[in-house]
C-alpha cells in the first residue's frame, strides 16, 4: 500500500510538472524570468548567495512569480525538493506608467526583491502566506528595471507570489507575464538630429557669408538647416537652407549680428538643439570720393602770330624822390638861411610863433624864440649884394651900408608880439626916419653905382 501511495505521488509530480511545463513555464527564451534553485541544510538559516549548491533536475525559468506549491505541486518546489529550497528569479520588468507604486509578496516562507539595486521587499524570514506593503516606490514608465527576487521554503506550506498597485491605493495585481524579459529589452531610440559644427561667419559691408559642417550622423537625415539671425532688439527671421553654406544678404553695416543654426528633418519632425548663439559685425560703409569733373576737352584754336610792336626809344622824365621834409619849426633857428626858405616854411614859422605869443609868458624862452621865427621870416625878403659888387673899393661898403639900412628898415617890428606892437609907437617912428634916412642913401649910391658902369 505505501509503495502504491508513492508511486501515485511520483506520477503526480511528473503530471504537474508537464502542466506546470506547457502553462506556467515561458516557452519563449527571451520572455519570463530566469530561475536557479538552491538548496540548504535544515535547520541553518537561508543564504541568498549564488555560489551555493544548485538542485539538479530544477526550474530554469518561470513566466510569472505565482505559485501555489502545496496544491499545485504537491509541495514540491520549483522541481526540486518539498524543504530548504531557495529559488532565485532573475530578468528585467517594464511598467506601462510611471507614478509611485506600491508592492507586495505574499510568500510562505521568506521572500526579497530589488529593482535595479533599490530595495522593494524585504521580508526574509519563517512566515506563513501573508507579506508587508512597501509604498512610494518611484516607476518610470517603459523603463527596464533589472529584477533580482528571492524566495525561500524552510518547511510546512510553500506558496509565493508578487503583486503590485500603480495607483499606491493598495488595490493590488499580480505582476502579469509581459511585463517581465530574461533579457534587457531596449526601448527603440527616438530618431534625433545634432546640431551643426564648426560654425565660420565672415562679414562684409552688408552681408555675412556662413558655412559650417555637417552634423555627425546620427542615423537620421539631414534634409536642411534652419539659419536664423537677429540685431538690435527685434526678434530675429530665420530660412531653410539645403547644403552647408548660406550668404545673408541686405544687412544694415556697422551692425552686430545674433545667428544661430539648427538641423532639420521636417518628414520626421525631428530638429536638432540649436548651436550656441554667435555674434558677427558688418563693415561700415566705406565713404566714396567725390567724382572728378570729366575734363572739357576744347577745339584747337588757331592764333595769328602778333605782330611784333615797334620799339621806340622813349626818355622818362624821371623826378627824384623828394627826400624826407623835417618841419622847420623843429630845425634849430641859428642854422637857418632866412634866404633859402620856402613860401611854405616861411608860412610855418609864422603861424607858429603867433600860436606860442597865445600861451608864452612875455619874456619867456617860448616867447623869444617866438620872436626870433618872425625875425627870421622877416630876413628872409632881405637884399643881398654881390659879393664881387660888395669888394668894389668905397663904393662895395657904401652898398653895403645902404643895403643893410633898407633891410634893417624892412625888418623894424618884426621882432614884437601882436601884444606889444601898441607900445612901440617910438619904435615905428624911428623906423619911418630911418627909411627916410635909406632911401636918399640908396639913391645917392645909385647914382654912383651908375656912374662906375
Amino acid at each position: 500500500m505505501l509503495k502504491t501511495i508513492k508511486l501515485f505521488f511520483l506520477l503526480y509530480l511528473t503530471f504537474a510538472s508537464i502542466l506546470y511545463t506547457a502553462s506556467n513555464v515561458h516557452a519563449d527564451s527571451e520572455a519570463g524570468l530566469n530561475v536557479e534553485v538552491y538548496t540548504f541544510e535544515p535547520g541553518s538559516q537561508p543564504v541568498r548567495d549564488v555560489t551555493q549548491p544548485l538542485c539538479e533536475g530544477a526550474w530554469v525559468d518561470v513566466d510569472v512569480i505565482d505559485f501555489d506549491f502545496d496544491h499545485n505541486f504537491g509541495g514540491v518546489v520549483a522541481g526540486c525538493r518539498q524543504e530548504q529550497v531557495i529559488v532565485h528569479f532573475t530578468g528585467f520588468v517594464s511598467f506601462p506608467v510611471s507614478g509611485n507604486y506600491s508592492f507586495l509578496a505574499l510568500a510562505d516562507d521568506g521572500f526579497s526583491l530589488t529593482l535595479d539595486g533599490m530595495p522593494v521587499i524585504e521580508d526574509w524570514f519563517d512566515k506563513g502566506r501573508w507579506g508587508t506593503v512597501y509604498r512610494d516606490v518611484p516607476i518610470v514608465a517603459d523603463h527596464a528595471y533589472k529584477l533580482d527576487a528571492w524566495f525561500y521554503e524552510n518547511g510546512g506550506g510553500a506558496n509565493a507570489t508578487l503583486f503590485y498597485s500603480a495607483t499606491n491605493d493598495e488595490n493590488f495585481t499580480v505582476i502579469p507575464s509581459d511585463f517581465y524579459s530574461k533579457t534587457v529589452v531596449e526601448p527603440p531610440v527616438p530618431a534625433f538630429l545634432f546640431a551643426p559644427v564648426n560654425v565660420v561667419a565672415v562679414a562684409d559691408v552688408n552681408k555675412v557669408s556662413f558655412s559650417w559642417d555637417v552634423s555627425p550622423d546620427s542615423g537620421t537625415v539631414v534634409e536642411r538647416y534652419a539659419l536664423f539671425w537677429s540685431y538690435d532688439d527685434l526678434p530675429g527671421w530665420g530660412v531653410g537652407v539645403v547644403g552647408n553654406s548660406f550668404v545673408l544678404e541686405n544687412l544694415p553695416d556697422s551692425k552686430e549680428i545674433r545667428f544661430w543654426l539648427r538641423a532639420d528633418n521636417d518628414l520626421l519632425q525631428v530638429y536638432s538643439p540649436t548651436t550656441d548663439i554667435f555674434v558677427v559685425t558688418t563693415l561700415p560703409k566705406p565713404v566714396e570720393p567725390e567724382p572728378e569733373p570729366e575734363p572739357v576737352v576744347e577745339p584747337p584754336v588757331t592764333v595769328e602770330p602778333e605782330p611784333e610792336p615797334e620799339v621806340v626809344d622813349v626818355v622818362e622824365n624821371v623826378k627824384p624822390e623828394p627826400e624826407l621834409e623835417v618841419s622847420i619849426v623843429d630845425v634849430d633857428l641859428a642854422t637857418i638861411d632866412p634866404q633859402n626858405l620856402t613860401a611854405n616854411e616861411l608860412e610855418a614859422l609864422t603861424l607858429d610863433a603867433l600860436a606860442t605869443f597865445e600861451t608864452a609868458v612875455e619874456g619867456s624862452l617860448e616867447y623869444v624864440e617866438a620872436l626870433q621865427q618872425l625875425l627870421i621870416v622877416a630876413q628872409a625878403d632881405d637884399i643881398v649884394v654881390d659879393e664881387q659888387i660888395a669888394e668894389i673899393p668905397v663904393l662895395g661898403a657904401s652898398i653895403v651900408a645902404v643895403v643893410d639900412a633898407f633891410n634893417a628898415f624892412g625888418n623894424a617890428g618884426a621882432d614884437m608880439s601882436p601884444k606889444v606892437r601898441e607900445k612901440a609907437e617910438k619904435t615905428v617912428v624911428a623906423a619911418v626916419i630911418v627909411t627916410q634916412i635909406a632911401t636918399t642913401a640908396v639913391a645917392m649910391t645909385a647914382t654912383q653905382f651908375r656912374r662906375i658902369i
